[in-house]
């Protein structure tokens, strides 16, 4: 019965040191495929703020650590030792990739069966890459033909946002990969640098707080994922910081720009104050959030930056189907790259959450979908920007023309004047004959048919010559650019003549009374525009008095 009960626990203290120094499951690798063995209870939790500066320390930490289910989630340090054999009948190289885009440092070491044991290239945004593949981590691993051993890993870092899944890839079809991830990422966020520069000079044009809000709102979306993405490494190197944490710090300014620009956009401070209220509060409290999370612990502002982006997704969603409803034009664009954008997000966060399984390549096609949303959104400034142009040409137009007969008023005039600068002009000052007696006798009504009468017909026989103006009340000015001095001789009276043509006209169409009164000088008797006018105006007064000629005071 004793030597029952010592076979059993000698059985027990064997499986229990087994149990300890239990190995992952072999991983087998061949030349031309992926091997990606399971993550559930493949890593170990290692010790918190352990230092590990060499193989012996790495296994002693490994082999005394518990397996987690899991390094989802996960914050800190976790190891592995993985048997690993190669098929191959050549030496080769695999590498071995890891999603794990915030990584601060990572170990790896190669036992081989046949007892040497090679420090791996490391990896980590504080400890340098060997390879530059970006949101992953990867490093080399070469093997004999046939070689057997144990790959030892450590990774560490503040948070493990997807479940770390080691993938064994052949180097050919890594290098496939490598370049699309990094191409796929710095074509998007070089997308969207361009079109937060493009808005940002469209605001140093217009001077329009939109372009400045839409800016900030493409452009630190760009420089967010540049960011978190780990190309900053690639430009910092080493260091004592992880650059790419700051892509998740700029996130809530990136929305607060996104908030202010949604209330600019849509003019909500007119129109929707409702909206206007919410979306200024929000960008406050997104530029507080911003401002607070440096001080605070990554895992916090990693929660309160996801916890914003749950927010605005269905925020901005539900705003561009509501303006679109409206008939704002402006919002199918606007809406276009929100769902873009919402899906994106989605996407990104489901990897997050280890319910989307795309082995890191989802961060890529988000930053790609974003891409997507800033040009969208641009399209949506550059619509706001046509509208405000229009309504811009229109109020100029409309300022610069007599609402009643939809010629040139005063402010025309002067600007055309400053048009010819130093080029000679022929001014004819002009006053209606008889108006006062049309308004008394067939009303106001009567007199305003008149006006635009009179208007249309000055214009039809001034023709070429000129343009007509309305400077008030039953006045006109006719204005004639003076192109050579032989055309002075004969201006006077070709433009008398046609007067006397708009006069007959009235006649025919029933004013019996009305007729023009009108007096002509020109830019070269004169020191300025204003003595112009007043010497037209006075020659004015002249003929109305005789009503028989005109007078023309000759240049000396």
């Amino acid at each position: 019965m004793k030597i029952i009960m010592h076979l059993v626990c000698r059985l027990m203290l064997a499986l229990w040191l087994m149990a300890g120094t239990a190995i992952a499951s072999p991983v087998v690798l061949t030349d031309h495929t992926t091997t990606s063995p399971a993550e559930a209870n493949l890593w170990r939790a290692l010790p918190t703020g352990s230092t590990i500066t060499d193989f012996n320390q790495l296994r002693a930490a490994i082999l005394s650590a518990g397996t987690v289910a899991s390094t989802l989630g996960g914050e800190g340090a976790f190891g592995l030792r993985m048997q690993v054999t190669s098929l191959s009948e050549q030496p080769g190289t695999w590498f071995v990739r890891l999603p794990a885009n915030y990584l601060d440092r990572g170990q790896a070491y190669w036992q081989s069966d046949n007892g040497r044991t090679v420090p791996l290239p490391g990896f980590g945004q504080r400890t340098g890459q060997s390879v530059r593949l970006l949101h992953q981590q990867a490093f080399p691993l070469t093997l004999n033909a046939g070689e057997t051993g144990v790959l030892w890993l450590m990774i560490d870092a503040k948070k493990f946002p997807a479940p770390v899944q080691p993938h064994f890839v052949p180097q050919s079809r890594f290098y496939q990969q490598q370049f699309l991830t990094n191409a796929a990422t710095l074509l998007g966020t070089g997308v969207m640098f361009t079109l937060g520069l493009i808005a940002l000079f469209a605001y140093f044009r217009t001077k329009t707080p939109v372009t400045l809000a839409c800016a900030g709102y493409v452009g630190l979306h760009g420089i967010g994922w540049f960011a978190a993405s780990g190309a900053w490494g690639f430009i910092w190197g080493e260091g004592n910081s992880n650059p790419a944490y700051w892509g998740m710090l700029l996130f809530p300014f990136a929305i607060a720009c996104a908030s202010q620009f949604t209330r600019l956009l849509f003019n909500c401070r007119l129109r929707h104050s409702r909206l206007n209220h919410f979306f200024h509060g929000l960008s406050v409290l997104c530029l507080g959030l911003g401002l607070l999370m440096p001080w605070l612990p990554f895992v916090w502002g990693y929660q309160v930056s996801h916890a914003i982006a749950l927010l605005w997704v269905p925020t901005a969603i539900v705003t561009g189907i509501m303006m679109l409803s409206k008939k704002d034009f402006r919002a199918k664009y606007y809406l276009t790259g929100n769902l873009l954008y919402g899906v994106a997000l989605l996407a990104y966060m489901l990897l997050h959450v280890g319910q989307l399984d795309l082995a890191g390549y989802a961060e890529g096609m988000v930053v790609i979908a974003l891409a997507l949303d800033c040009f969208c959104i641009l399209l949506s400034v550059a619509e706001w920007l046509s509208l405000q142009q229009q309504e811009y040409r229109r109020s100029y137009l409309m300022s610069r023309r007599d609402t009643l007969t939809g010629i040139g008023n005063r402010h025309a005039f002067h600007e055309q004047i400053d048009e010819l600068g130093d080029q000679p002009y022929g001014l004819v000052f002009i006053d209606v004959d008889g108006f006062k007696a049309i308004n008394d006798t067939h009303g106001h009504d009567q007199g305003d048919r008149f006006l635009v009468f009179a208007a249309e017909q000055m214009q039809t026989h001034l023709g070429r010559l000129g343009t007509v103006y309305r400077t008030g009340g039953d006045e006109f000015l006719w204005l004639v650019p003076i192109c050579h001095p032989g055309q002075l001789a004969g201006l006077p009276a070709q433009l008398a003549q046609r007067l006397q043509q708009s006069e007959a006209a009235f006649h025919r169409a029933g004013w019996k009374n009305a007729g023009l009164s009108h007096g002509m000088a020109t830019s070269l008797e004169s020191d300025s525009l204003s003595q112009c006018l007043s010497l037209a105006d006075e020659r004015m007064y002249q003929h109305k008095q005789g009503k028989n000629h005109t007078l023309v005071r000759r240049p000396s």
